[in-house]
């Protein structure tokens, strides 16, 4: 009895290091983002990085959601949008070094990420190097998910966000205003 239970662990312990090896060969090739020590080749080293993961996950397709808002703007007259304050958790002010003073952003890492609410589900948006190209990107996204009534990071004039939109539709990313 003794010999036939010593004989099932073994069996045990070798079906697990077996599912070990297989997940560690099965596992998509891991890239680490470098730390962003304000060296330019370093950023554009980040950059790269990005480009990678990027590629590898799906994104939200908001164009034709933001065709339609886009008329919406010019059909109604919608003047300009703007923010709401992101209501603060916890009884702390902003202790965590992981949160962000905007709405749909949080730090992973070195690098801030975005994401937005749809339903009762958190979708990813994207990752960035900065913290405000991140809250700008949500806004746009919040805006084509959730309509000109969406809670946003920051004021635009309705020629603001029609411009946003425009370069969002020729060129897939947000443009960003200094």
């Amino acid at each position: 009895m003794q010999q036939e239970q010593a004989n099932f662990h073994a069996c045990d312990k070798a079906s697990e290091g077996l599912k070990a090896e297989e997940t560690k060969s099965s596992s998509p090739e891991q890239t680490s983002l470098p730390r962003n020590s304000g060296n330019p080749d370093n950023s554009e080293e980040a950059q790269e990085t990005i480009k990678k993961r990027r590629r590898r996950s799906s994104k939200l397709e908001i164009r034709s959601k933001l065709i339609k808002v886009k008329s919406q703007i010019l059909k109604r007259g919608i003047s300009s949008f703007y923010s709401s304050p992101k209501q603060q958790r916890g009884s702390a002010p902003n202790n965590s070094s992981r949160r962000s003073r905007y709405i749909g952003i949080s730090k992973n890492n070195t690098h801030w990420q975005a994401l937005i609410n749809i339903g009762r589900t958190k979708k990813y948006i994207d990752i960035f190097v900065s913290e405000q190209e991140a809250a700008r990107t949500y806004d746009l996204y919040a805006i084509a998910i959730k309509g000109v009534k969406a809670g946003l990071n920051f004021n635009y004039t309705a020629a603001e966000m029609i411009d946003g939109i425009d370069h969002y539709l020729q060129h897939g990313k947000v443009m960003i205003s200094s």
